[in-house]
């Protein structure tokens, strides 16, 4: 199902204008630093939280 979007995709990148593609390479760079910095959290909030449930019992 996702091969032909992916192929496009792949297509409109390789066929992109160069700054297109640099705005586009930015823009997926702060997601995953957004992505990363969720999980991040996360795992230090579940941390926290695993913590203070083995403290109290």
């Amino acid at each position: 199902d996702d091969l032909p979007r992916l192929i496009r995709a792949a297509s409109r990148r390789l066929t992109a204008e160069p700054a297109a593609t640099a705005a586009s390479d930015k823009e997926t760079a702060r997601s995953i630093l957004s992505a990363g910095r969720w999980i991040a959290a996360s795992i230090a909030i579940s941390g926290a939280l695993i913590a203070g449930a083995l403290l109290l019992r």
